[in-house]
């Protein structure tokens, strides 16, 4: 019997869990262990989709500037917030 690799180990701890209901009862939009990739283009993207996912369940960024200030450290905090877990 040969070992499983890491890819495959992975794949077997996501779709075991995701049938669990409390893997069901968690939101989806909070992850357990969120870990920066360590590549910097990785981690650049990988900011830019969280940040793009957090805008989306948002309204449409504002024009005026006050606004679009606040709109934007709103945007901040909850990547922090889901950055640390």
């Amino acid at each position: 019997m040969r070992k499983a690799s890491i890819i495959e180990q992975a794949v077997k701890k996501e779709t075991s869990t995701a049938g669990s209901p409390a893997a069901a009862a968690e939101p989806a939009t909070k992850a357990a262990n969120v870990r920066l990739p360590q590549d910097s283009v990785l981690k650049r993207h990988f900011l830019c989709q969280l940040q793009a996912e957090i805008s989306a369940g948002l309204s449409p960024r504002p024009t005026d500037s006050v606004l679009r200030r606040h709109y934007d450290g709103m945007v901040r905090a909850e990547l922090e917030k889901r950055l640390r877990g």
